[in-house]
This record gives C-alpha cells, sequence and structure tokens, in this order.
C-alpha cells in the first residue's frame, strides 16, 4: 500500500524487513572497545533494493569520577550500499519509484554515516551527547525517507534520484541528547 501526503511525496506504507547481522568485537584492555559490524538486507525498508551496512566503531571509557559519575566517549564511521528498487505503483497508477534507464527500479544512493559523543554514567542512569551526520544531499534524503513534509522545490534538488525538486532535512547533521534508565527487575527490590 502506497501513502501520499499533500505535498506530493509517495512511500510505502509497510517499511519491515527482515536483516542479518554480525559483530565483531575487541577490547584490549578495559578502557578501549572496538567493534565492526556488517548488515545484510534483500528488501530494504520493503523496497526491493538489497542494502548493505558496514561499520566500525571505537568507545573509549575514562576513570570514574570522585563524585560516582562515570563517562565515555564514542563514535562510529559507517557506509551503507543499497541497490536498486522493484518497480511500485500506486494505486492511481504512478509509480512511486519510477523506472530509470530501463532499470525496473530506482538505484538508491549509497551514503555514509557517521556520530560522536561523549557520556556519562550513574548507576543505571545515562546521559549521551552526540553529534550526528551522512553525506547524503536533500534530494537523495527524500528518496530514502519519503519525509511528508519535504519541500521546498529547488533546482539544486533535481537529480536523476529526486527529479521532482524538493529535498528533506531530516537527513542532515543533528545533535542529540540522550537521558536513559537502564537496569534489571532484581536491581529494583
Amino acid at each position: 500500500m502506497i501513502v501520499t501526503v499533500p505535498n506530493g511525496v509517495t512511500s510505502l506504507k509497510d517499511t519491515d524487513f527482515g536483516e542479518f547481522y554480525a559483530k565483531l568485537n575487541w577490547n584490549p584492555n578495559d578502557n578501549w572497545a572496538f567493534s565492526i559490524q556488517g548488515y545484510y538486507t534483500d528488501s530494504w525498508l520493503n523496497t526491493g533494493a538489497d542494502g548493505t551496512y558496514g561499520a566500525l566503531t571505537a568507545k573509549f571509557t575514562g576513570n570514574a569520577l570522585p563524585s560516582g559519575w562515570n563517562w565515555y566517549v564514542s563514535g562510529e564511521l559507517g557506509h551503507y550500499w543499497l541497490g536498486t528498487t522493484d518497480q511500485v505503483f500506486s494505486s492511481t497508477g504512478v509509480a512511486v519509484f519510477s523506472n530509470l534507464a530501463g532499470t525496473g527500479g530506482v538505484e538508491l544512493p549509497s551514503y555514509t554515516y557517521w556520530n560522536a559523543g561523549i557520556g556519562f554514567t550513574y548507576k543505571a542512569l545515562t546521559i549521551d551527547l552526540r553529534y550526528h551526520d551522512t553525506d547524503l544531499n536533500e534530494a537523495e534524503c527524500l528518496v530514502l525517507t519519503g519525509d511528508p513534509g519535504a519541500g521546498p522545490i529547488s533546482p539544486v534538488n533535481v537529480t536523476n534520484v529526486g527529479p521532482v525538486g524538493i529535498g528533506s532535512k531530516w537527513c542532515g547533521q543533528a545533535f542529540i541528547g540522550k537521558l536513559s534508565f537502564d537496569t534489571t527487575l532484581n536491581a529494583l527490590k
């Protein structure tokens, strides 16, 4: 089923998909942790396009502060390799993913993603302050997200994967603060 919003952006209603995952961790000492991760799906966001994501992560956990707080700095660098979508049509016959150069679908833009941040923990409480970014432009972001608030029309956003000229800012740089509480039922007794 297809969802269309007032700005004309269409998206698949069901974007659920299965994924295989593998991760290798290495902790050379109590302060450092490294990982290499890989993910694969044969239908990213249920589009029919295959998707492979590979990432490297690093985390340094500092020594506890006298107040009982702990701290860490961490980051991730990853890349998503995306394939070509299936030809998908809305109920009105309008292509959601247009047939480009006889491919039967759209070659989704591959992209690099990264984040870096600092965190503080105290018992079960974690405060994480993190900067996120990608190398996607606004037109590529719209193709991948189906952002219902995308706009305005701009010649800069007219590309072979985003021919309508609107773009999304959802994939741009963002600073995110997260407060979480993580415990077990036994710890609450």
